[in-house]
């Protein structure tokens, strides 16, 4: 009786506790990713506050450097200030200590041929206004040849594209269209041939007659090219076989 119940109360609860232990790796294996992604908003939400802190420091910094240059220019503007206050001095004292002098008869009065001189500099100017050089009208011009001629050569380049939306164009077969990426070899009138962009063009249909009728045209152009080549293969060592007689 105390083995028996020994042992199956100490089994029982023995294997009870690996089920609890299992039952908990399994919950915590699968809610692990949850808690991953939870983590990871909480880091982006972290990131992006630690962003803003850095952008207020900065800005806030930013602020601070503004203003203290600022006011080390207000101060260098109270330095500038007094100098010139310090230099106006300088002269007010330099003209009282010049009147003094004029007033004892220490030193002539210099003003009335400072005013001649002044007179005689202003004037000089005005006896050689017919010889004075004339001013130059290019610059006028070339502003107003762009002033006017911007919106003409606008307005040319504009009215040089003729084709409008939903106008019909035809487009050359693939054979012989360029080996130009995006762009369409077409004709509005069937006689002037250009390159258009092929990204604002939608095909419609294919104009069978019209199709067939390049298709030979090209493949008898291609016929004479190799006919020319031919008759140049041949004809070239005869010509060469008969000038070298002709120089012999």
């Amino acid at each position: 009786m105390y083995g028996g119940g020994y042992g199956g109360q100490y089994g029982g609860s023995y294997g009870n506790g690996g089920e609890y232990n299992g039952f908990a790796r399994q919950a915590e294996e699968n809610s692990r990713q949850a808690f991953q992604s939870v983590e990871s908003i909480v880091n982006a939400f972290t990131s992006v506050s630690m962003m803003l802190d850095s952008t207020f420091q900065a800005v806030y910094n930013s602020f601070r450097a503004v203003v203290g240059v600022a006011d080390n220019f207000s101060r260098l503007k109270h330095q500038l200030s007094s100098v010139f206050s310090a230099f106006a001095l300088f002269k007010f004292i330099r003209y009282l200590y010049r009147k003094v002098l004029v007033l004892l008869r220490l030193r002539p009065n210099m003003e009335t041929d400072e005013a001649w001189s002044q007179a005689a500099a202003s004037a000089i100017p005005l006896a050689g206004d017919g010889d004075s050089p004339k001013k130059s009208t290019w610059p006028i011009m070339m502003f107003l040849a762009i002033i006017m001629g911007g919106p003409y050569l606008i307005w040319r380049l504009i009215s040089s594209v003729t084709q409008t939306p939903g106008q019909e164009i035809k487009v050359a077969p693939k054979e012989i269209q360029p080996r130009i990426k995006g762009w369409l070899l077409a004709s509005v009138d069937g006689q002037k041939t250009g390159i258009i962009p092929g990204n604002y063009v939608k095909v419609l249909g294919k104009d069978k007659a019209l199709e067939k009728l390049i298709r030979l045209l090209w493949k008898q152009h291609k016929i004479l090219s190799q006919r020319v080549v031919a008759v140049k293969k041949t004809l070239l060592p005869k010509v060469a076989a008969v000038q070298h007689k002709i120089h012999h």
